[in-house]
């Protein structure tokens, strides 16, 4: 509730995630680019000492949040990794989507929420 009125991007991922891990570095440079969108990960039943390593090296400052038991997870319906969340600026989910993502991609979902030209 507290991003209402923003863009909200959830990414599920995990250390494990080969293609959660490639894609992590756009979502950075969104963030950056981007502050109006908030971006938010979220670490599938990892714990802070696996994840931490990981957002060092590639350099994340976006905010990360540990779902340690998949109880968010589990109540997103998250199936497979990485799965993206587009949330409208009323807090509606608008678009899912399962898998790697690519730039254009990722662009595509944000010009439909409005939220880049």
């Amino acid at each position: 509730s507290n991003l209402r009125g923003k863009v909200v991007v959830i990414n599920f991922w995990a250390t494990w995630c080969v293609p959660c891990l490639e894609e992590m570095p756009m979502f950075q440079a969104y963030s950056e680019e981007y502050p109006q969108i908030a971006m938010l990960g979220i670490d599938q039943a990892e714990s802070q000492e696996q994840v931490a390593p990981y957002l060092s090296k590639m350099g994340i400052t976006y905010p990360i949040l540990l779902d340690t038991n998949a109880k968010v997870s589990e109540s997103y319906k998250i199936a497979m990794l990485p799965t993206t969340i587009f949330v409208d600026e009323q807090g509606m989910i608008r678009f899912r989507h399962y898998g790697i993502m690519s730039q254009d991609q990722f662009q595509y979902y944000l010009r439909k929420l409005g939220a880049i030209e």
